[in-house]
């Protein structure tokens, strides 16, 4: 009865190995002319994490399909093209390995172009260094020192929390007791400043959870705008990600009007779950007005191993008898603003612990865990006929659903690429992998299926190749029209509640206050949205204040309404 999920630290397992007023950047938008914004990124892959340069650039690709206007081409820095800093009307430079070199067709380019540059962490050194003179006369500010962690052991103290837009954005910090050991990203690059004609705007600063000192978190002079560290590391529901993705907006020159959306979805819901916890639900939801949702859909419910029934095997799918009571909920449910996303077939894998119980909704369906594989029958047939056996046990009912959500959040880079031919919504976060595709001789990499998603209209046939072990895992905090997969995502950015009795760990515990506190803290992006999901077994324990019971959710829906949220549906935006 745990969301098991895709939760705090999956997200941040990449890592492997006074507030000033917000400023627009202003970026020229198609410059070109020809409707489309053209934009470069560069990423390092070099050094002992070499990996990582294009798992940030991946997931920088994943926020900027949130442009419609934009085409974007990812690129090593030592693949850089002479010439490219004057024609791609944003250059994006993410500089993740440490004193990674930069060719000299870069550096000549980037003294004289006038189209706007954003600098990621490390290595602005390379340049600002060379010509000491030149480049601090020329931005007014210029690379200092690297600043890391101080102290040792619960007492580390670093550059931590990020101020933006008067909101206060902290970055990660976790003493793994048991362990023994410190997860957090300290890296902060601190500038020089020698600016007596005011070039530079300061967009965001980061304070030290120590001393109090503060420094520049993001800076903009000229055509240069500069993050002085990696805001993809350590990524969580109230993270300084927030902030720049808001950024992101001005940095390409795209604006969007206003708005704060918040969305409901109600997780796991199979042929077993209690008919009264889903009206319980729905009670909520229409108290005082009606709010749409959505019901994350799981045709099958099974339990091979009997752990919840006494030792003996139990199946049976949403259409048998003994779920009538629940169909008559879900029909209710329908006609009350809810909408059908697909959950998978039974949320769970074969006969066996993965790695739980065996039993729907608690294990994995598409990933081994832990091995952390896929499983072993992955291929297009296996991935899609199980979404069409879904989809089938479904229409015998009259249900469709309007999106896909992958299991616990985790599938193969395969499934991910095969969702493409069976859903052209998907509702959930997000694991970007280095990859390639072998498709009729033709050989696809993310900048081909980010830029044309479309260009593929069959992937039965396609050999997907996938480098390495590491992975940038990533929440969307707004709408996205395509990914490095060629899929469209309905964002969920705040968790679920999940208080201590259920949690895996003291990491995972969200109660109605944290989401409350998330969904604050994502008002700093104008694209604002309050999205969670809700498991309907917590209304059998009201007595767990603060998580459980009608009165905690209750507490939630108004508590986001009174912050200015509004309740929409999934399947409409």
């Amino acid at each position: 009865m745990s969301s098991r999920g895709f939760g705090l630290i999956a997200l941040i397992a990449v890592l492997l190995g006074a507030a000033p007023a917000a400023a627009q950047v202003a970026g020229p938008h198609d410059a070109n002319g020809d409707g489309r914004l053209d934009v470069q990124i560069l990423y390092d892959d070099s050094g002992p994490f070499a990996e990582l340069g294009l798992i940030y650039a991946e997931m920088l690709m994943n926020l900027l399909g949130h442009f419609p206007e934009v085409d974007a081409w990812a690129v090593s820095t030592p693949e850089y093209a002479p010439g490219d800093l004057l024609t791609s009307e944003v250059t994006f430079y993410i500089g993740s390995t440490y004193d990674s070199a930069l060719t000299a067709d870069f550096i000549s380019d980037f003294a004289v172009t006038d189209r706007p540059i954003i600098w990621f962490g490390y290595n602005l050194w390379k340049i600002g260094w060379a010509d000491w003179n030149g480049f601090l006369a020329e931005y007014g500010f210029q690379h200092w020192f690297i600043a890391g962690n101080d102290g040792t052991g619960a007492d580390t103290e670093f550059y931590r929390y990020v101020q933006y837009k008067g909101v206060e954005l902290p970055k990660f910090a976790w003493w793994n007791e048991e362990a023994q050991t410190f997860l957090n990203d300290p890296f902060l690059n601190v500038l020089y400043f020698d600016d007596p004609d005011n070039k530079v705007t300061v967009l965001g600063e980061v304070v030290h959870s120590g001393n109090g000192d503060v420094q520049p978190w993001i800076v903009k002079s000229g055509n240069l705008t500069v993050v002085n560290e990696m805001p993809f590391t350590y990524v969580h529901e109230q993270d300084r990600y927030l902030g720049f993705a808001d950024l992101l907006h001005d940095m390409v020159g795209i604006d969007h009007e206003s708005s704060q959306k918040a969305l409901f979805r109600l997780e796991d819901v199979h042929p077993k779950v209690a008919p009264a916890n889903i009206k319980l639900v729905r009670n909520e939801l229409k108290r005082g007005h009606q709010r749409p949702w959505s019901i994350a859909m799981i045709p099958k419910y099974t339990d091979p191993l009997g752990y919840y029934n006494d030792g003996a095997p139990e199946t049976f799918t949403m259409n048998a008898g003994q779920a009538r009571a629940w169909r008559s909920q879900i029909n209710t449910a329908r006609r009350y603003g809810a909408d059908i996303v697909l959950h998978g077939l039974t949320h769970q894998y074969g006969a066996v612990a993965n790695p739980y119980n065996g039993v729907s909704g608690d294990d994995y369906e598409f990933w081994m865990s832990p091995a952390e594989t896929p499983v072993p029958e992955d291929s297009y047939e296996w991935f899609t006929g199980r979404v069409d056996e879904a989809v089938e046990l479904m229409a015998r009912r009259s249900w469709t659903a309007f999106g896909w959500e992958v299991p616990h959040y985790r599938s193969s880079v395969a499934d991910y690429l095969y969702t493409n031919d069976r859903f052209d919504t998907t509702y959930h976060r997000l694991v970007s992998h280095i990859y390639e595709v072998e498709l009729w001789g033709t050989v696809y990499t993310h900048n081909e299926i980010w830029n044309e998603p479309q260009s593929v209209t069959d992937w039965s046939a396609a050999n997907v190749y996938v480098a390495g072990d590491r992975w940038g895992g990533q929440f969307l905090p707004y709408v996205i029209e395509k990914d490095i997969y060629g899929n469209r995502i309905i964002p969920e950015t705040l968790g679920n509640i999940e208080p201590a009795e259920f949690a895996l760990g003291p990491q995972y515990v969200r109660m109605v206050d944290d989401l409350l506190a998330n969904a604050e803290k994502n008002l700093v992006n104008r694209c604002a949205f309050a999205s969670f999901f809700y498991h309907p077994y917590l209304m059998e324990f009201p007595e767990i204040q603060g998580a459980g019971g009608p009165e905690a959710l209750r507490a939630l829906l108004t508590g986001l309404e009174n912050m200015g949220y509004t309740f929409v549906a999934a399947k409409d935006l």
